[in-house]
């Protein structure tokens, strides 16, 4: 398996389930800015680069393309991930003919028709939004204007029947556990040698954090830093208390610095004691 900077030992809920399962691979490739929690798994761990040290674009939830370019070079022994991919590639016995990011892009371009349009000298400052079907074509800021990709040009609609949620609240559970990081948090790929879990604000950066809405705090008599027990069908955990301005019955784990996620206290319902 190869991994490209995405840390999965630590994303999944079910942890165990995961690390079972990178301990079983024969070969785990970790390439990344920083041995993160994956890493600790791997076999080899391949030096990449950040955002800011190398060229290349990046496509948005609005599907615009943005072209950056490199401002600094890579640290060290890190390289820039698309040297790493081109020497990995001659290594396994196919020599890509690319020289750079923009000959990659024109490749994509040549076998993506919804990007055909798109090229490195045409992406500026502002980029393209896909689709962009021709070297002239303007991008596309709003989809389905006329009609959907369909052969009627309507759209196609399914009903589908109402399931209960996985997990609700009830009198004897009146909250809903949530688990991750917090607002403050910094992720991996903000800041090159920090730890996975590590924050920017220092009162966050402590496992210690957990929020609950002010009128339930009050309602089981819980203050901000008091001491509280959370307890249900997953194994138990204790914490300092933390008021938040919310309505929903929800209580917060942003990750620790300290300690293995809070994912791991989740697991398969077939798996609850």
């Amino acid at each position: 398996m190869y991994v490209f900077g995405e840390d999965i030992a630590q994303t999944d809920p079910n942890v165990h389930h995961v690390e079972e399962a990178l301990r079983a691979l024969d070969l785990l490739v970790v390439h990344d800015i920083f041995q993160n929690a994956t890493a600790e798994f791997a076999h080899v761990m391949l030096p990449g680069s950040s955002f800011l040290e190398k060229t290349g674009t990046f496509t948005n939830a609005e599907r615009r393309v943005q072209l950056v370019h490199e401002a600094v070079k890579p640290p060290g022994n890190a390289r820039r991930d698309l040297d790493i991919l081109f020497d990995l590639s001659d290594r396994l016995g196919y020599a890509m003919p690319h020289l750079g990011a923009s000959e990659v892009m024109d490749e994509i371009a040549e076998l993506t028709p919804p990007w055909r349009g798109i090229s490195y000298e045409r992406l500026g400052t502002q980029g393209l939004q896909w689709p962009v079907p021709d070297a002239k074509h303007p991008g596309t800021p709003i989809l389905y204007q006329e009609h959907f990709g369909t052969p009627s040009g309507r759209a196609n609609l399914f009903a589908v029947d109402w399931e209960p949620p996985g997990e609700s609240a009830s009198d004897e559970f009146p909250f809903i556990l949530i688990t991750g990081a917090s607002s403050p948090t910094t992720t991996p790929a903000h800041r090159r040698g920090a730890p996975a879990t590590s924050s920017c604000n220092p009162r966050t950066s402590s496992r210690s954090t957990r929020r609950t809405p002010s009128a339930s705090a009050r309602r089981t008599a819980t203050s901000s830093r008091s001491r509280a027990r959370a307890q249900g069908a997953d194994p138990r955990l204790r914490d300092h208390a933390r008021r938040a301005r919310q309505r929903l019955p929800l209580v917060s784990l942003p990750r620790g610095e300290d300690e293995p996620p809070h994912e791991r206290q989740r697991r398969p319902a077939d798996q609850l004691p």
